[in-house]
């Protein structure tokens, strides 16, 4: 492969394989939706931010200001 060739794949957007990454999902979960103990929680900081965690985790940042949170455990 040429230099402007490589050049020129890394700039272009990665193709995604639908088909395989839904094969894995199935295998590894069992579905294509969402796993429940895994579920995204949206939280809102002090800041006024929009965050989301999982829940389980021990602690969340907020993407904005940085701050922590604790008290995600079920």
């Amino acid at each position: 492969m040429l230099l402007n060739d490589i050049v020129k794949q890394a700039r272009e957007k990665p193709t995604i394989d639908w088909d395989a990454y839904c094969k894995w999902k199935i295998i590894h979960t069992g579905s294509l939706g969402e796993v429940d103990d895994a579920a995204p929680l949206a939280w809102k900081c002090s800041c006024g931010a929009v965050n989301t965690t999982v829940e389980g985790e021990k602690y969340g940042t907020c993407q904005h200001c940085g701050l922590v949170f604790l008290a995600f455990s079920k």
